[in-house]
């Protein structure tokens, strides 16, 4: 292929998840050399996938398609070059995709010499795709030999917003052919925590599931992942903690720990709903609701419209008690992580005294 257009441009473009982005982008862009990586290990594997099909046109895979896998015992060096100085039969281009590029990319510089030689001048008539899972270390003479060529083109997938994780979301759940509302998709984010390659199969397991029906709902998401019924279980609880219910918050406490959420766990999730309870009330007095709350903790839909439910249905929670409440979990946390204790009792020390603090 011919030269990477990089002239003028930077050559590491970063942050465009979306297919439709990424698509546009490629699409401007021929080079011999594609390196794909990043925080978002599915978009760069999307974008592998896409770049192969592009590359090899109407050429018949059989003849013009080499995949590697670095992370594999039996892969080589040696192989590769092979591979990447083949001519192709009846294509314009052969395609050479090598996954795992970041175990390759920790190799000395001594195993390397071959393929960093290569670099300098890459055949034009083959497409070498290197798909990282991650984010390479760009100290590495390998990655160090890729920004210098004037042939490679290099795509970084950064992580998304709430906001682009939930449209891309949408996008999946249309292409299973499945509606969702946006708290059912909100709440999958939720329990995903960002995990792209989860929250897709979880699409496909509702499907399944909800057959022969096309609308997903939230107790749909909550009986099919038990994260989502624990994020849902804690919301309950938070509620019953501002009401000052003793028993009941006690016994959705060990509720939690018989669904298998770690004592560790919970205090996390406790902490977090009240950092986000405290920025609620900041945003109910300037007058703000969800998509100000989302937008200023860079939460999703869903978590922005329970906090602020719930701020809203307790205001006689005050900031104060929020904030106490805030620093004795973040005590109960760092005792769990350094002390010899027993976690069950630690965490039901602080509930009660949570439920028994004055306002």
């Amino acid at each position: 292929m011919a030269k990477a257009k990089t002239k003028g441009k930077k050559k590491t473009t970063k942050n465009l998840p979306p297919a439709y982005e990424w698509e546009k982008e490629l699409k401007k862009v021929k080079a011999p050399v594609y390196l794909l990586h990043g925080d978002e290990a599915n978009f760069s594997h999307q974008a592998a996938l896409w770049l192969q099909t592009k590359a090899l046109g109407s050429g018949i895979p059989d003849f013009n398609l080499d995949r590697f896998d670095a992370s594999e015992g039996q892969f080589s060096v040696s192989a590769l070059l092979n591979a990447l100085n083949t001519q192709p039969m009846m294509s314009d281009y052969r395609v050479v995709w090598v996954q795992a590029v970041e175990v390759l990319n920790k190799q000395a510089k001594p195993k390397l010499q071959g393929l960093l030689k290569y670099l300098e001048a890459p055949n034009p008539q083959t497409c070498l795709i290197l798909e990282a899972r991650e984010r390479l270390d760009q100290s590495r003479a390998l990655y160090k030999a890729l920004a210098k060529s004037e042939g490679t083109y290099i795509r970084e997938a950064g992580g998304m917003t709430p906001y682009q994780t939930e449209t891309w979301l949408q996008v999946q759940a249309q292409g299973l052919g499945i509606k969702i509302s946006s708290d059912a998709l909100s709440l999958i984010q939720e329990s995903g925590e960002g995990r792209l390659s989860e929250m897709k199969d979880t699409l496909s397991k509702l499907m399944l599931y909800i057959a022969p029906r096309v609308e997903v709902n939230v107790q749909d998401v909550t009986e099919l992942l038990p994260e989502a019924k624990i994020q849902t279980t804690v919301w309950v609880l938070l509620d019953k903690l501002a009401l000052k219910q003793t028993t009941e918050v006690i016994s959705l406490a060990h509720s939690l720990l018989a669904q298998g959420q770690e004592v560790l766990g919970l205090i996390a999730l406790v902490h977090k709903r009240l950092r986000e309870l405290l920025a609620a009330k900041s945003v109910l007095q300037l007058g703000g609701g969800e998509a100000l709350l989302a937008q200023s903790l860079k939460i999703n839909g869903y978590a922005a419209k329970r906090v602020i439910q719930l701020a809203q249905d307790r205001r006689s929670l005050s900031a104060r008690e929020l904030a106490e409440g805030y620093l004795l979990i973040a005590w109960a946390d760092r005792m769990l992580k350094g002390a010899k204790v027993d976690s069950a009792v630690l965490l039901e020390h602080v509930l009660l005294k949570l439920c028994t603090m004055k306002t």
